[in-house]
């Protein structure tokens, strides 16, 4: 079961990857500076402070070394802030993530860390970072109207990236499925009906 949930966090922040970098790309370099009112992040900064959190949460619940200083505060620097440099943070946070939860020993994941005031599991620390990318990621789509563009549909943007891993499948499945049902003789129109919604629902399975 463990090592069932490890995979599932791999492909789950492949996909958030995926989908954050839809973000990143969108928006125009002069627009990184962009701000919806004075006084709180700008698009730049949620972006590093989602990666900077990214490794610091997956380093408490993995121990893996992080890629960057822990003392270096990223959204406060103003070298970081370009379109170029905060691609550059951000998917070396993801790709930090991804092969931190790989190389994870799944027997240690009820181990508790503490972090200040909090003393979670691994295992929470690392639900937590990926709520916390979720949750900055989602607040820069406002973010990316107020400049006029439309941000990416998650929906889209997940069924791809899943229809991409189950083409072939299906494609094999699907002529299974026709040779089937053209080539079969049935004995009866129910039988027939049968068969087909049999199909459809072993289809979808597969899509899923």
């Amino acid at each position: 079961m463990a090592e069932t949930v490890k995979d599932q966090l791999v492909e789950d922040w492949k996909l958030a990857k995926v989908l954050t970098n839809e973000y990143l790309n969108i928006v125009p370099a002069d627009k990184y500076s962009f701000k919806p009112q004075e006084g709180i992040r700008s698009f730049a900064q949620q972006m590093l402070h989602l990666a900077q959190v990214n490794v610091g949460m997956v380093s408490h619940g993995t121990g893996a070394p992080r890629p960057f200083a822990r003392s270096r505060r990223l959204e406060q620097s103003p070298g970081a802030q370009t379109k170029d440099s905060v691609l550059y943070y951000v998917n070396v946070s993801y790709d930090y993530a991804i092969d931190a939860i790989k190389n994870l020993d799944t027997s240690k994941l009820e181990e508790k860390v503490k972090e200040r005031d909090m003393e979670e599991t691994r295992f929470a620390w690392l639900l937590k970072a990926f709520a916390h990318q979720t949750h900055h990621r989602g607040q820069t789509a406002i973010y990316i109207r107020l400049v006029g563009i439309k941000p990416p549909n998650w929906l889209e943007s997940n069924c791809q990236t899943r229809w991409n891993k189950t083409t072939k499948r299906k494609t094999a499945l699907t002529g299974l499925f026709k040779h089937s049902i053209f080539s079969t003789p049935s004995e009866s129109p129910r039988a027939s009906r049968g068969t087909l919604m049999f199909g459809f629902v072993l289809i979808n399975r597969f899509n899923n």
